[in-house]
């Protein structure tokens, strides 16, 4: 097995990343996980371990204002769209 459940945030942990993006404003320059919002899986055509946290993502994609958002779970360097890239062997340098 190489995922367990208890790898999830917990309720409390979600509430803090929300506390702290409305602390600014749900303004941000850069998103960076290692998962992906279960719309943009949907998107991609990727569907995949979709549970609470990619959920949340989705919740966040749709509250948050930012830049750009970078993840990787899917072991593949791809440019989704003008706001989601897939990171696995690239390496970028970011600029605020």
């Amino acid at each position: 097995m190489s995922w367990w459940e208890r790898e999830l945030p917990s309720p409390e942990e979600y509430e803090e990343a929300r506390h702290n993006l409305e602390r600014h404003n749900n303004c941000v320059d850069y998103i960076i996980t290692h998962c992906i919002s279960t719309r943009v899986m949907y998107d991609m055509g990727r569907i995949r371990a979709v549970d609470t946290l990619t959920d949340f993502l989705t919740e966040i994609d749709m509250t948050v204002d930012y830049k750009h958002w970078y993840f990787g779970h899917f072991h593949d360097d791809v440019e989704i769209d003008d706001k989601h890239t897939m990171l696995y062997l690239r390496v970028l340098e970011l600029k605020g």
